[in-house]
């Protein structure tokens, strides 16, 4: 969704891999849908640092990877949206986690 209307879409930057380099931005848009920044540091992450608030979050703040881009919506629910390098867990669109490899 566009940033116009309350999305990330133009903050976007899609690497080679799939994954975005601006991850930290997607979750920053959801602040008021989260209850804190601290959920989204692995607890087993020792290179990155929980956040006390999203008013100095940064990509530092986050330990979890996000796929963006204009097929990340319910029409692809089998599409990979989140992913943890630590546990190699990955979170679908349709909301299901697998772990250890991808579906």
């Amino acid at each position: 969704m566009s940033t116009g209307k309350g999305g990330t879409l133009e903050l976007c930057d899609r690497g080679s891999d799939g994954y975005d380099r601006n991850s930290f931005r997607h979750f920053q848009i959801m602040s008021n849908e989260l209850n804190t920044p601290k959920i989204l540091v692995c607890p087993n992450d020792p290179s990155k640092h929980a956040a006390l608030n999203f008013q100095d979050f940064q990509a530092d703040n986050v330990s979890y990877r996000v796929h963006s881009g204009t097929n990340i919506n319910d029409t692809h629910p089998n599409e990979v949206i989140l992913y943890c390098p630590i546990h190699h867990n990955y979170g679908y669109e349709d909301g299901s986690v697998s772990v250890g490899k991808p579906k």
